[in-house]
């Protein structure tokens, strides 16, 4: 590329060009008033003809035709004259508009410029009201910056890029890791090398070694392993507090196991900071966890590789896909979060110590209880509360009546801060002012809470409405 490509063209100096240069010109009819002039001046005769003396000498000459023809003809020549002029004239400002679009695009892509764009005054609907510019950043995507095509950090990735093959007493499975020191230590997942009879790793160049477990942590779905094993090629950590959606990424691993192994898949970061809720099987929500979200395709054997970013560096690691008729919803864990909780189990074998910023504990209140309707009749038992009609209530020992609609408190957690607030059929009628009408529905508001959040509960005892503010504790 040579300096003039590299060169942004300056607008207003282009047009002060055009500006001279049409100033320059001469217009048709300043070239024919010349011309005529000219010829005047030479066919001027000092010999007067008959009829010239006529009248004076200040009046002007009138010339006489014997047909409109000619002047027609004249007439049609410059209305085509003009026509032609206004099409080059147009020619010129489209083509020139367009080279100054090509040469800020030019200089945009190839230069390494990396600053803002201006584009005029902001307008519309814009935070942005004061009249300032718009500013438009363009990627430092060029030679040199360190941007990576997608055939390089496949190349790049692939070294540091292990299957994990487990046996374990209902079988076994096929999932991936990373490698993080050469002397061989793995990150993977916890539900990849959970309850393992044996692990063996596959290096990329097909060597396989037996792995150890050194530390997991289920809460987290994070899990080291290691091997005997020296010079090994290690991951590049990126830094995935700073990525954004939209940020290019390829995610590497064995989808279909070892037999598909080291595949590469690419897309976009569609989400960061997604608070994903993981639940039981019988839809009770587990924990929460703090992911980063992917539209690159990923499968069950993906779970434990790594999510790269476009400079080739690990982001993420793959932890699950959204199940069902959806596409494109994988999701991974911050190597930011991850970090302190891999190091944590490389040095100690656990993360009991460490506070996690990847996945978040149900938050609870501390009391055990049951929905009731002020409309029936209840008993307790040994098994939970059955409900009763107003017949069998007269005839049943231990039988009663909720003064209210809510969550009946059956009991209270021994060291939490509900003890003390609340007693034995009080009814939780609403929590932070928002009426209780379910069971599910008071819980799914707490799924949405954290430990050590404060909550404000509306409870009736005996007919009466009181409050207490309760703070939320950890599912035990």
């Amino acid at each position: 590329m040579n300096e003039k490509e590299n060169e942004i063209i300056d607008p207003s100096q282009e047009q002060d060009d055009k500006d001279n240069t049409v100033s320059t010109e001469v217009s048709p009819e300043s070239e024919a008033d010349t011309v005529t002039s000219e010829t005047e001046e030479e066919s001027v005769d000092p010999t007067p003809t008959a009829g010239e003396n006529e009248g004076t000498a200040d009046e002007p000459e009138v010339v006489y035709r014997w047909s409109y023809a000619e002047q027609l003809a004249a007439d049609r020549s410059e209305k085509a004259s003009s026509r032609r002029r206004g099409v080059v004239t147009y020619a010129i400002v489209m083509t020139a508009c367009f080279a100054v679009s090509f040469g800020i695009l030019l200089a945009a892509l190839f230069t390494g410029w990396d600053g803002p764009l201006s584009f005029g005054p902001v307008l519309g609907n814009s935070s942005n009201q004061n009249g300032s510019d718009r500013i438009i950043y363009v990627k430092d995507d060029y030679e040199g910056s360190g941007v990576l095509t997608e055939q390089e950090i496949s190349t790049a990735g692939n070294p540091v890029v292990v299957g994990i093959t487990v046996k374990t007493t209902l079988g076994g499975g096929v999932g991936t890791g990373i490698i993080l020191t050469e002397d061989g230590y793995i990150a993977t997942n916890s539900h990849v090398v959970n309850g393992a009879k044996s692990i063996t790793v596959r290096l990329y160049n097909g060597q396989e070694c037996t792995a150890t477990l050194v530390g997991e942590s289920e809460m987290d779905d994070l899990a080291v392993i290691k091997i005997q094993a020296k010079g090994l090629p290690t991951a590049k950590l990126g830094d995935s507090s700073k990525v954004l959606v939209g940020d290019r990424v390829t995610a590497i691993g064995h989808p279909a196991g070892l037999e598909f192994g080291w595949t590469a898949t690419y897309g976009r970061l569609s989400a960061v900071n997604r608070m994903v809720k993981i639940r039981d099987n019988d839809g009770t929500m587990s924990k929460k966890m703090l992911l980063l979200q992917t539209d690159a395709d990923v499968n069950s054997g993906n779970s434990g590789g790594p999510l790269f970013n476009d400079r080739g560096e690990v982001i993420g690691i793959i932890t699950m896909k959204l199940a069902g008729d959806y596409e494109g919803l994988g999701f991974a864990i911050p190597i930011s979060t991850a970090v302190p909780l891999l190091n944590a189990l490389i040095n100690n074998g656990t993360v009991a110590d460490v506070q996690s910023q990847v996945s978040f504990a149900r938050a609870t209140l501390g009391v055990t209880g049951v929905y009731v309707e002020k409309e029936y009749f209840y008993v307790l038992t040994e098994t939970g509360i059955a409900r009763l009609t107003e017949e069998q209530a007269a005839q049943t020992e231990g039988s009663f009546r909720p003064g209210a609609t809510g969550v009946l408190v059956t009991g209270t957690a021994p060291g939490t801060d509900a003890v003390g607030k609340f007693q034995q059929y009080d009814v939780i009628t609403a929590i932070d002012g928002k009426a209780i009408d379910s069971f599910d529905a008071m819980r799914e508001y707490l799924y949405d809470r954290f430990v050590g959040d404060t909550v404000t509960l509306t409870y009736d005892r005996e007919g009466q409405s009181a409050q207490a503010s309760v703070v939320l504790v950890k599912t035990e």
